[in-house]
């Protein structure tokens, strides 16, 4: 069963290969529905982002339907351009 978008403030963000990517910051929800549909995560130190797109406070975002949780991670689909 998917976390509800409240528990996965906090977790380490990582790529299917297990790259580090951050941590789980907030998230952004659908007004009328109050569905997520986009998860904010604050990238790592180090962290070089080639692929992600990013918000105005550097925060990368992450469509929330492309998540997968496991125990304390979110993991998330590679996207290449």
């Amino acid at each position: 069963m998917r976390d509800s978008i409240d528990d996965l403030i906090g977790k380490k963000v990582m790529n299917k290969i297990g790259v580090l990517i951050g941590t789980v910051k907030d998230s952004l929800k659908d007004d009328q529905t109050g569905k997520p549909i986009t998860i904010l995560v604050e990238p790592s130190t180090g962290f070089v982002n080639k692929f992600y797109k990013i918000d105005e406070k550097g925060n990368i975002l992450f469509p929330y339907d492309t998540i997968t949780t496991v125990k304390n991670a979110v993991i998330v689909e590679e996207l290449r351009p």
